[in-house]
């Protein structure tokens, strides 16, 4: 084999670790009650002809409405067992769609989680790995291609609505959108305006000039990003009392912690004030639904609903996100499938698997292109063991881009953690959800392992970041946003 075909053989390697690849035929897909905790290791069984056929779909080419909401947690949705009414609208969504009960992003950053959605691969791969690190942006790899990209070659007339300016055209994500809809004057929007401009992008979508071509709207909600400030008429929806207080704290939650940019966040408030922004954003895309679906355009629709990271809210001492604890990296994953049975996947899945899963779904002609770059794989495949899915996550890097990060992999019950000094933590998060007893010494063995497989898919993923020197402008928006904006400075909550 010569080196350019071994260096193909171990790109598409980085799908799975080498003693996770199996052999076509054996598969599984359970479906559980909302909001439970079972354990991922499920039984194979031989597909039944019900399974195989629900998702033989046949080729078609659908309207696509893809939402990512910035900074949602998934256990402060209804549908993933939260018990205050945040999401009454997602809820509804969730009980006729797929509800993938542990998705993770491979990173609690925006511009890189976005990134690795819209193109199918990890951020080594991509080469974004943070909003900004020691006054340098990140530059994507041109020889990707973005889903956008894609469906546009394939007929599609593509619209996107972002919020906020880690996001805008600038960054890379523009590409393959017919039009790319953001704030002016680098300005974030909150959810009321973002709707505004769904809804007229929806208005584009239908226009005689594109009438009969399918389309692909992506909109980009901000709330609940910090600074956490719900509309006055959600102020005070929600009011922590002394017994919920007490249940966060004996879950690990401190009540007051300090971000890195210096202000403190209190428990109570701020898990009020972010449930509030949670709240408002459920309303505005109810909107935004109840328009589109009265429009015709939803009607074979697939929808599909996600978040980029999201939110410490004080929990592991932490009141923001871009580390590697699970609260940070596990994200929302609901998916309207017109003509597929709804139901609750328990395995594990990363949002680089999302873009190969939507596929399954639609036929263009720059499909089999797409499926060949990405290392996410279709998690609604039955020839794939996703039992055994292994899910890389990893944290941005803080002053420099000299490739000082956080990893963690998840698989199967067990999660570990490595941090760039070799120190390694280890959590059996089916008994241990919230990560919360450290096993690496009494696991050593199971640690090690983990640790093997982690560096060399890591390894195998790595290339060459190119960056370019953030104007005193860009430092500027970002870091009224919590990001680190300048070589001196942290790059905050990011």
């Amino acid at each position: 084999m010569n080196a350019a075909n071994m260096g193909r053989v171990n790109r598409h390697s980085a799908r799975y670790p080498s003693d996770c690849v199996v052999a076509v035929g054996a598969c599984f897909l359970l479906f559980i009650s909302c909001g439970s905790e079972q354990k991922e290791e499920a039984a194979h069984s031989e597909p039944s002809a019900a399974v195989e056929s629900q998702f033989a779909a046949e080729p078609r080419t659908p309207n696509v409405l893809w939402i990512t909401i910035d900074t949602l947690r998934a256990d402060h949705l209804g549908c993933y067992g939260y018990p205050r009414e945040t999401t009454p609208w997602l809820d509804e969504l969730a009980a006729e769609s797929l509800v993938f009960e542990r998705a993770f992003t491979p990173i609690a950053t925006t511009l890189p989680s976005h990134t690795s959605m819209f193109t199918g691969v990890y951020p080594h791969e991509h080469g974004i790995l943070a909003n900004i690190a020691g006054g340098q942006t990140y530059l994507r790899n041109p020889e990707l291609l973005t889903l956008a990209e894609v469906l546009r070659q394939g007929g599609y007339a593509t619209r996107a609505v972002i919020s906020a300016f880690p996001l805008r055209e600038e960054f890379g994500l523009a590409t393959g959108f017919d039009i790319y809809h953001q704030p002016k004057a680098r300005k974030q929007r909150g959810a009321k305006a973002a709707t505004k401009a769904a809804l007229n992008a929806l208005k584009e979508l239908q226009d005689p000039a594109v009438d009969g071509a399918p389309g692909f709207l992506w909109v980009h909600y901000f709330d609940p990003h910090v600074p956490y400030s719900p509309p006055p008429e959600y102020r005070d929806r929600f009011q922590m009392t002394e017994e919920e207080l007490a249940g966060f704290v004996a879950r690990g939650f401190l009540e007051r912690a300090q971000r890195r940019t210096g202000e403190w966040n209190e428990l109570d408030k701020g898990t009020d004030f972010y449930d509030e922004e949670v709240a408002f954003a459920d309303f505005e895309i109810a909107r935004l639904m109840r328009e589109a679906k009265a429009s015709g355009w939803l009607d074979d629709a697939i929808i599909i609903v996600t978040a980029d990271h999201g939110e410490g809210l004080n929990q592991h001492g932490m009141p923001g996100h871009g580390f590697v604890w699970q609260e940070q990296l596990r994200v929302p994953l609901i998916m309207r499938i017109p003509g597929e049975e709804p139901g609750r996947v328990p395995y594990s899945m990363s949002l680089v698997d999302v873009a190969p899963t939507l596929l399954r779904f639609i036929d263009v002609p720059g499909k089999a292109e797409f499926l060949e770059q990405a290392t996410g794989v279709d998690r609604l495949d039955p020839s794939i063991s996703h039992v055994d899915a292994r899910i890389l996550g990893q944290g941005s890097p803080l002053q420099s881009t000299d490739g000082n990060i956080d990893y963690t992999l998840r698989a199967g019950g067990w999660n570990l953690h490595l941090a760039p000094n070799g120190i390694r933590r280890l959590y059996r998060v089916d008994t241990d959800p919230e990560e919360t007893v450290d096993l690496a010494e009494s696991e050593a063995a199971i640690a090690d392992r983990l640790e093997k497989e982690l560096r060399e898919w890591v390894a195998l993923q790595r290339r060459e970041v190119t960056t370019e020197a953030a104007s005193d402008a860009v430092r500027a928006e970002l870091r009224a946003l919590g990001y680190g904006g300048s070589e001196d400075d942290e790059e905050g909550d990011r």
